[in-house]
């Protein structure tokens, strides 16, 4: 397992989905104010999450490997943040793994200028061969945030918390004890736990890890090898340098099928941002080979 040796419990806690625990994070971290750095395309309830705390956001660029390391360097001396929030692994939206060479810069970088890592592991167990997650390379400086909702029971309204510490944990969560927002359901704590215990979670995880590499495969069959990225997850990403991600989400529009354009992720919100975010879940295989074939006719020229 890429999460390596078992953690001391007192460093993991169960709550109310990933949105929850950013919520929680964010605010006790950073604090009102606070700098928070983020990928230049990211996950994109995070702005509404960081308008809501008083939040401001940096955006950091990025490359085919994710956060540039001399972005993260300079954004830390400029704003002296507090916390950098990343997707490390199946990044949303761009559909890439950062290699384990560049996790351990932006993991020295954030050391060095005192910088907590948020690493949202929303699609982290679902490639085979991912590298090791950042709580394994920093785990002094690192939450990991890991639901379930894309890799085994997306009825299931649970994710799971690694602390840096213990302590940490304490303090971190110590004024939210009386808030009951974050909680997690005593019943889906305990139909979860179940699973995991009898190594249905396992076979649910291998079966979802299988239907991606399925679908994968067949948007590197259907869809133009130079415009796509995937990362064995559940999206990729198609992208032209001579159209705006708009351009080609209007284009995919007007066949009938539904993209997001990378302008919706951009963090400045930038209508030339480039590329859309294809899903390859929620619908049969059928009606998906379906979609990629008209992408590839209406995108192509």
């Amino acid at each position: 397992m890429r999460y390596g040796k078992p953690l001391e419990a007192g460093r993991i806690f169960l709550t109310n989905g990933t949105q929850n625990v950013l919520f929680v994070l964010l605010s006790a971290l950073a604090g009102r104010g606070g700098a928070i750095l983020v990928e230049e395309m990211t996950y994109r309830q995070i702005r509404e999450v960081a308008q809501l705390l008083g939040l401001n956001l940096i955006s950091l660029a990025l490359d085919d490997d994710g956060v540039l390391p001399e972005a993260l360097e300079e954004a830390c001396k400029a704003h002296s943040p507090k916390v950098l929030y990343c997707i490390p692994t199946v990044q949303n939206p761009r559909a890439m793994i950062m290699s384990e060479e560049r996790r351990r810069s932006i993991a020295l970088i954030a050391q060095n200028y005192g910088v907590a890592i948020i690493e949202d592991e929303a699609q982290g167990l679902i490639p085979v061969d991912a590298p090791a997650p950042f709580s394994a390379i920093a785990p002094e400086i690192t939450w990991t945030v890991t639901g379930l909702s894309k890799c085994t029971l997306v009825g299931l309204r649970v994710a799971y918390v690694v602390a840096p510490s213990s302590s940490t944990l304490t303090s971190v969560m110590t004024p939210f004890e009386s808030m009951a927002f974050w909680y997690t359901s005593a019943v889906s704590a305990s139909v979860i736990t179940q699973y995991i215990e009898s190594g249905l979670a396992g076979s649910m995880l291998a079966s979802i890890q299988a239907e991606a590499a399925k679908r994968q495969a067949m948007a590197r069959k259907l869809l133009p090898s130079t415009m796509m990225r995937g990362a064995n997850g559940l999206h990729v990403w198609m992208a032209d340098p001579s159209r705006t991600g708009d351009q080609l989400a209007a284009e995919a529009a007007r066949v009938g099928v539904l993209v997001r354009s990378g302008s919706e992720y951009a963090i400045d919100s930038n209508p030339l941002s480039s590329g859309v975010r294809i899903s390859l879940a929620d619908v049969s295989e059928s009606d998906l080979s379906e979609a990629l074939s008209r992408l590839s006719v209406a995108l192509v020229r």
